[in-house]
């Protein structure tokens, strides 16, 4: 997908110019195409890059895969790796006349908060290679949207700069990873001190545990055998429990199938899952695993999947840049500090996390294709 267009005023009406403003040639000479294009009123919104019947076809399968699930047009054509969301933000800047940022390295948002909540992240004050501009998503909102906002920032007298929300996100991300990983690291001592094990203990239980180091040592010389045997029954009863528990578990999964049985949710009814996935030092396992993840019978448009490596995980790094990860994969970097924990790298990318449910797999795992439906 690519090429040029051109809009009238704030809508999103095709008008004839010069050069990359005009329809391609593809487009002119088709007189299916121009038949398609009349028929559905709609793709004259995405004119801008429509070469082919091709486009065409892929916008209308991303449009039916938007109804059936509930989400966003340019969601379904994302997911469906059609057209990348930085390839799409430039052939609408094109067709806008303003100049379009392709990485997150290009845009500051820092010291830029968001202008209006009721845009849902869409507009933002920042900095553009260090110009103060307004930055405008161009993927996140249909195209007439996006033209409304552009169109706003220049009766403002504004500089305008359209991005992707990818590209926004990392943005984002980066201006905020210090408090992410402050967060990450001490916020539940900070928030709820009772519940985490970073406080200090109460003042008894040094002596407590003294005195039970000292008992069964003096236990130990008395009767050495018997001791070992209360020992051995003391330190088997947590493990007889998580044995129970196990037991408990599959005889409710030998009862699942007849309670489920026939109960299968429309995709337009399932929730946004968050699956975050640890790694380190896990670039043997990579190809296998995102192998798993795209064998889930769920949804892709509604399936935020983040990989969260370690900033000093050099191994894994250079495996993720030679993989090709579908789009509904992300690639989380925790920066790297103490204590280097899977806790504290999930924290860190729980904040980042864009689903209504979360769920967590190891490397290794390799989840049953049904298990989140």
């Amino acid at each position: 997908m690519g090429g040029g267009g051109n809009f009238a005023g704030d809508g999103l009406s095709p008008v004839p110019a010069a050069g990359m403003h005009r329809a391609s040639p593809a487009v002119q000479a088709s007189a299916t195409l121009r038949d398609r294009l009349a028929k559905t009123p709609w793709l004259n919104d995405y004119a801008f890059v429509i070469q082919s019947q091709a486009d065409i076809e892929a916008l209308l399968d991303a449009h039916f895969e938007a109804e059936h699930s509930g989400v966003s047009v340019l969601a379904a054509l994302f997911v469906a790796d059609f057209i990348t969301p930085e390839r799409y933000t430039s052939a609408l800047a094109r067709a806008l006349g303003v100049p379009a940022a392709g990485y997150d390295i290009d845009i500051d948002l820092r010291d830029a908060p968001q202008r209006a909540s009721e845009q849902n992240g869409m507009v933002y004050d920042g900095r553009h290679r260090g110009i103060a501009v307004r930055i405008v998503c161009a993927t996140d909102e249909p195209p007439a949207k996006v033209a409304a906002a552009v169109a706003d920032a220049r009766r403002e007298g504004q500089a305008v700069v359209l991005t992707s929300g990818r590209c926004i996100r990392a943005s984002l991300e980066r201006a905020s990873a210090a408090d992410n990983l402050r967060n990450a690291t001490t916020g539940l001592k900070r928030r709820r001190p009772g519940f985490s094990a970073g406080r200090a203990g109460p003042q008894w239980q040094p002596l407590a545990l003294a005195v039970c180091i000292g008992l069964v040592v003096g236990s130990a010389v008395a009767n050495l055998h018997g001791t070992l045997a209360i020992l051995t029954v003391v330190l088997t009863l947590p493990f007889l429990g998580g044995l129970l528990v196990r037991v408990a578990a599959l005889a409710g999964l030998l009862r699942a199938p007849a309670r489920i049985s026939g109960h299968r949710p429309s995709d337009r009814d399932l929730p946004v899952y968050s699956v975050m996935v640890a790694l380190y030092d896990e670039a043997d396992v990579l190809p296998s695993l995102v192998a798993a993840l795209c064998r889930l019978d769920y949804p892709a448009t509604k399936l935020d999947c983040l990989l969260v490596i370690e900033d000093s995980d050099a191994a894994t790094k250079s495996a993720l840049l030679a993989t090709d990860l579908p789009a509904f994969m992300r690639v989380v970097v925790v920066p790297d500090g103490e204590p280097r924990t899977k806790p504290r790298a999930l924290n860190y990318a729980l904040a980042l996390a864009r689903g209504d449910y979360v769920v967590i797999y190891d490397a290794e795992d390799r989840p049953e294709p049904d298990q989140l439906r």
